[in-house]
């Protein structure tokens, strides 16, 4: 079996998450429930969507929304708006980090399971993933450039956007004190076809050869990729 890696897709207003092999074909779904993290059917996502909501926390951006270390600093109009900002009784943290998805459905499995260091790091090990790919245009960026800064000390950039994840694993040895020290790889890179850009050399959907090098060079079979898809193509025939 070829090497694989889990697509994270993020079309318009579509999550898909399922485990495919190298030539993009469809193994099985992947069972997150065993694996440590939610697991929704399809059933369940139109009742969590329909009664959810973004909502203004305080607490929530005083424990999460702030970044202890910037790997990737904001640009010259960020930082600038970041500089002009006061605290106070009404915003006491940047009004942008404050906000959080909230569902009013009981069930557990509708609410967010916020990203710690330590959980992201459990949940790759027992995945028996070490390397995760984005992989799309400025808002993929975003992602990655956020996701690694929510990281803050415990990444290392190498340059440009390659870095890596420095996790440990308690109790993977003899006596309660030893662990196990790895790395989490992680590339993004930009696509460059799409049809909205006007001087495209194509545009067919394809990931980058870099990219392709970078799924082969794991430790594991496995790779996470993160593709956003939505914004610049507009026909089915693009992707492949």
């Amino acid at each position: 079996m070829g090497r694989r890696y889990f697509p994270l897709v993020y079309p318009p207003s579509i999550l898909a998450m399922m485990l495919l092999n190298i030539n993009n074909n469809i193994i099985s779904p992947l069972d997150i429930e065993n694996k440590g993290t939610d697991n929704l059917s399809s059933d369940q996502l139109p009742a969590c969507n329909n009664k959810s909501t973004w909502i203004q926390d305080w607490d929530f951006a005083r424990d999460h929304g702030q970044y202890n270390r910037w790997v990737y600093p904001n640009g010259p109009y960020t930082a600038g708006r970041d500089r002009a900002f006061k605290p106070s009784s009404g915003s006491p943290y940047p009004w942008r980090t404050s906000w959080k998805w909230h569902s009013d459905v009981g069930d557990a499995d509708c609410q967010v399971n916020i990203m710690t260091h330590e959980k992201l790091c459990n949940a790759l090990f027992d995945l028996n993933v070490y390397q995760l790919l984005f992989y799309g245009d400025s808002l993929t960026e975003m992602m990655y450039t956020a996701f690694m800064n929510k990281l803050g000390d415990n990444v290392n950039v190498k340059g440009g956007h390659e870095g890596r994840i420095f996790c440990t694993k308690n109790g993977t040895g003899t006596g309660n004190s030893s662990s196990l020290r790895y790395e989490i790889n992680v590339l993004h890179e930009r696509d460059a076809g799409g049809n909205a850009f006007p001087r495209s050399p194509r545009g067919v959907y394809e990931i980058s050869n870099k990219s392709q090098a970078f799924i082969s060079a794991s430790l594991s079979d496995r790779t996470i990729g993160i593709f956003n898809i939505g914004a610049h193509y507009h026909n089915f025939s693009h992707y492949r």
